[in-house]
Formats: C-alpha cells, structure tokens, sequence
C-alpha cells in the first residue's frame, strides 16, 4: 500500500484549542505513542483522515486507522515511529482531541456536520489527570476496557435510533498490553475509543475555572488566575499574608466539589464580601469564554438544520433561541428515555458500587449540542440480564432491584437533566439578558410531550 499522507495538525477554521483555552491561555497536550499490533475492532466507513493540506484522500478507514489512532500515552518511546501530539479539553483525565479526522463528505451521517467533533478516549493519563483528578469513584489511570467500550458503543447506538441525540463510538481499537481488571473479577482487553460529537464543548466548558477544579494542580493555577484577577479590580498587590487575600482564597473554594461548582457559583446571587467579588470576576470570565462557544456551536447547528423540526428558529442574534432549543431538546430526550426505560447511572443505594461515586449526569457530561457525551454508567434496565452483568458487572439482584424502581430512579434523571437546562440558560442570560429564563417550563413541557 503507497505511504499515507502525513495528518494534518486539525480542521480549519475549528481553533478548538484556542476556544477552550481562552481566557486562561493555557493548553495542554498529551504525547501519544504507538502500540504494537492494534486491532480494529470496528470502524465507522466514512471516517478520513485530514492531509497537511486538508485535504479528504480516499483511502479507506481500515488502512490508517490503526497505527494511527493505536497510540498511548505509555506506547513505545523509542522513537521508531514519531509520537502525535494531541490537545487535551481542560478538565477531562483520559481523553484526547483527534481534530485531523472527518467524515467524508461524500458519506457524512444525517443530521452531523462533515466536520464534526473527534476524542479519543483511553490513551492515558492526560496532565488533568496525572495531577490529581477529582474523586470519581474508581482510581483514575488514564485507561479504558474493550468490554466497557463496546458496551457505549451498544448504548449510543440504541438512544440514537430511539431519536436521542448523543456521541457516536465511530471506531475501537483492542490494544495489547496488561488486562483491565473488571469489578467482577473477570478481566478485560484494553482499548481505545473514537467517538464523533456534533460538538464536544460540555456545557461545564463555558467556564475554565470550573474544569480547572477537576485537577489539584490545575485548580491551583486557576485560584492565582483569580487572585491575579482582582488584584487588578482593587488596583494593588494583595500581600500575600493579607487578611483579603486570605478571605478571597476561601471565598474562591466556597462552592463545593468540582461537580458542584458552576452550579452553586450560579445560583449565589446574594453573595457579598469577598464571595461577591469571586463569583462577580468568575462569571466576567464565564461571558468572555462562553461567546465564541455558543457562537461556534449555534453555527454548527444551523449549518444541520439541528432546529428543523423545533418549533423555534435558532437566531444567533437571539442567543435565548438557542438555550430554548437545548432544553426542549433535553427535555425531549428525557422523555425518551423513560419509554425506553434508561437510566443515565445505574449507581444508586442498594446498588454495590455506589460508594462515594460522582453521578454522571451532570454539567460535564451533556454537550453545547444537546447531546450525552459519556454513556459508561447508562443502562437499560429491561435489556437481557446476562448482557447487562457481562458489560458493566450489576448482579441479578441489582439489575433487578433497577427494574422494580425505574420510575423514581428516573425522576433523579430529569431533575439532573433539568439543572443543566437551567445552567445553560442562567450562562446564556449572562450573555443575552433579554429572552432567556424559560428553560425549566420549555424543558418540562418538551418532557411531558415526548413521555406520553
């Protein structure tokens, strides 16, 4: 087979980089070394692979798919083959930005840009990772099971013919290497994972500081980013002793755990003292960096006719018409979930692993497209038990125990997915004062309708 041409660094015009690392200007990127003998798994048929140029060359995804995405953190450093650099979202430990990959434009799925989004999930600890991430529930090393990949690929693809909207798993490679010990005892290949999103940006995204707390190091950084910040409002030096800059500091961890934050920094609305003047210099950071986002984002959606069958038009000059589409699009999908009978996370009381687990369906976890990005701890809860206790290790009794209590798990579900709708429009009102304010009702009544 003739040479593949040499990738290109990612799509114009994209910039996501840039994006997500304003106003902080900080950009981190993992080093990605090639494995030996990847196995493909499956791939989606209309991936490309960008040239230098970007260009779209026709070869077919089984030819460069695996010594191209086949590559870790920890793969072989000897320099044989050279490593690829690759753009790490600010707050996310395991994964990675593919921005050199498309889909073909002959052959792009309906309803999804040719451009897309791409991450690549499993290659490693990335730098938010390696320095402390937050408690999630299981130790963090940066890896991911073949069992618990194909396993998202299964649930994407059944919420995505039920008419939900999430990320596609377009391809997954079986690497080589020492097995993922599974919490049933059994074991698992390890893999990684490609996974195509209308856009990828969270909804936490809209605020750096927010996805700066995932990571103890990078939490630091962004409390002096703060510090630095109003220093200048009270235009002197804060003395690094002084009884302020103290008040600032604990003003600055006030709003709880990482999941926790943007939320509750939301909802201070009667802050005062030295809470007031963080939260009044988080949210001035918050404007600066969700308005290209959500210009970025609502372009794209336009660009799909994402909003064809709404009842509204998505006006980027009326930025509330869009949070309206997100939370009659959430709204929606939580009403197709009950008449699938799916759960975002399986873990709750009664259920073994449910320890101090951060639940998933938070702001971290739904994109700027309305789409659930991470489906690991989805489950259906009337899908064949054997398929279920092999894939994320429930025991009958648990599955069972889901069952028999979906109506009132479910309910935790939409008052999750009703607190991103209000995050999102509270952020868009930030930035579009008149309009906005009617996600809760949009989002209920795009719920009852798709429930009946």
């Amino acid at each position: 087979m003739a040479d593949l041409p040499a990738p290109a660094a990612s799509k114009a015009g994209a910039a996501i980089d840039e994006l997500l690392s304003a106003p902080l200007n900080r950009r981190e990127y993992v080093e990605l070394h090639p494995v030996d003998k990847p196995q493909v798994v499956h791939c989606h048929p209309a991936l490309r692979l960008l040239t230098a140029e970007g260009r779209q060359p026709e070869h077919s995804a089984e030819e460069w798919i695996g010594p191209h995405l086949g590559r870790i953190v920890d793969g072989d450093v000897s320099g044989a083959r050279p490593a690829a650099r690759r753009f790490v979202e600010p707050g996310v430990g395991r994964s990675c930005v593919a921005a050199d990959i498309v889909f073909s434009s002959n052959d792009t799925p309906p309803g999804w840009p040719a451009a897309a989004d791409f991450l690549l999930t499993g290659t490693g600890l990335t730098p938010y990772g390696a320095a402390g991430f937050v408690n999630v529930g299981r130790r963090l090393d940066g890896r991911l099971s073949l069992t618990r990949a194909l396993y998202r690929k299964d649930c994407a693809e059944r919420l995505s013919d039920a008419g939900c909207r999430t990320s596609l798993a377009v391809a997954t490679l079986k690497l080589p290497g020492r097995p993922i010990d599974m919490p049933d005892g059994s074991v698992s290949a390890p893999a990684v994972l490609l996974r195509a999103f209308r856009s990828l940006v969270r909804v936490k995204q809209l605020d750096p500081i927010a996805c700066a707390l995932h990571s103890a190091r990078h939490g630091l950084l962004a409390l002096q980013y703060v510090l630095a910040e109003a220093d200048r409002r009270l235009g002197a030096t804060l003395p690094r002793g002084d009884v302020l800059r103290c008040a600032l500091a604990r003003a600055f961890e006030h709003y709880g755990p990482a999941e926790l934050d943007l939320p509750a920094l939301l909802g201070d609305i009667h802050a005062s003292g030295a809470h007031a003047l963080i939260r009044q210099i988080r949210l001035a950071i918050i404007q600066q960096a969700a308005a290209p986002l959500l210009a970025r984002t609502v372009a794209t959606l336009r660009a799909v006719r994402a909003d064809a069958d709404d009842d509204g038009r998505l006006d980027p000059d009326r930025l509330w018409t869009y949070s309206h589409w997100f939370s009659r699009q959430l709204g929606r999908q939580l009403g197709l979930f009950k008449q699938q009978r799916f759960l975002h996370d399986y873990h709750y009381p009664g259920i073994r692993r449910n320890g101090a687990w951060v639940y998933s369906l938070v702001e971290n976890n739904v994109t700027l497209a309305a789409e659930f990005a991470d489906l690991e701890t989805g489950v259906f809860v009337d899908a064949d038990i054997e398929h279920i206790r092999h894939h994320i290790q429930l025991s009958t009794d648990e599955i069972l125990t889901l069952r028999r209590h979906y109506a009132a798990l479910h309910q935790r579900d939409v008052q999750a997915a009703a607190r991103v709708a209000h995050t999102l429009d509270t952020i868009v009102r930030l930035l579009c004062p008149h309009g906005g304010g009617a996600a809760q009702r949009v989002f209920a009544a795009a719920y009852r309708q798709a429930s009946k």
